[in-house]
């Protein structure tokens, strides 16, 4: 049961990590700074940080999908 409840956790991380990338893409008008595209996005520092966010979320999705396969 505890391999269980890690892999749920390690689940809902990545998708909320997943979730935060593409939300750091949003426009948003109250932004204080342009972001590095040039537009008021949520985070300043898009699209690096969408980047890193969905590369972490993706790696923890790979890592749960390859230790699927071992425990099968």
């Amino acid at each position: 049961m505890e391999k269980d409840a890690k892999r749920t956790v390690l689940r809902v991380v990545s998708v909320v990590l997943a979730i935060l990338g593409v939300m750091t893409m949003l426009p948003c008008s109250r932004a204080q700074d342009f972001s590095m595209c040039g537009y008021k996005a949520l985070c300043p520092f898009m699209p690096i940080s969408t980047i890193l966010i969905i590369y972490v979320a993706a790696t923890i999705h790979r890592y749960l999908e390859n230790t699927g396969r071992r425990m099968s």
